[in-house]
Parts: C-alpha cells; structure tokens; sequence
C-alpha cells in the first residue's frame, strides 16, 4: 500500500508560495527542515522496505525532480535516499539506494500539505 503523509503548512512559506516569493523546490526544502516533518519521511520512506528482513532504516533524504502547478497546488516530487540494513542474527549490515515519487495537493482552507507516495512493487509469487 502507499504511504501517505499530511503536514501543516508554515504560514509564511505557503504565502509567499502564492505570491512567488518562494519557489516550490525551497517550499518544500524548507517543509522538511523541520525535525518532526523529515523524521515523518524518514519512517514514510522506511515503511517501503518494512518487508526486506535487516531491521530497514531510513535516516536522511534528498528531494529532487520537483513539480509544481500553482493553479491546482498539486505537484510531484521524487525523495532519493539509502536505506541501511542490520540482519541481527548474522550481524551483517548492508545499505542499498532508492527512489520513491510522492505526489502532493495543497489543502489551503485546511493549511495542510497531502502527500502520497507510489505504490510499492508486489513480486508475483509464481
């Protein structure tokens, strides 16, 4: 299933998003400086690989391939990031690299940002 994500808006970023004052590739850096927002992404990014085995965790993130149509306030975004790995009973640790594209709406009434992300592969068991 796709992870989903809803963050308040900071008043002044979104106006001066409107206005043009800020582009949408700050706006939405300037969301995830915030601690609580970028720990919110981390766990997000990290439910993708819940079910690799190695204890996955996820402590970081770059944003890149930004879009955005202020007529809509929809957008999309790609986070790129690593993800490391620590199989206990072997102590074997791993990292791999990853990507996953989250597209966005802009709730003004609510000042709330809806994100979703891709939904993840499902391996055919056959």
């Amino acid at each position: 299933m796709a992870e989903r994500l809803q963050l308040h808006l900071p008043q002044f970023d979104f106006a001066a998003l409107l206005n043009e004052n800020l582009s949408s590739e700050d706006f939405l850096h300037n969301l995830f400086q915030d601690q609580f927002n970028h720990k919110l992404m981390c766990t997000a990014l990290q439910e993708y690989h819940r079910n690799d085995g190695g204890s996955p965790e996820v402590h970081n993130f770059e944003i890149i391939r930004i879009t955005f149509t202020p007529a809509v306030l929809t957008g999309r975004f790609t986070c790129k990031f690593r993800v490391k790995y620590h199989f206990t009973c072997s102590d074997i640790r791993n990292e791999a690299g990853d990507t996953i594209v989250w597209d966005f709406k802009i709730d003004e009434a609510k000042q709330i940002i809806d994100m979703t992300g891709e939904e993840p592969l499902v391996r055919d068991g056959e």
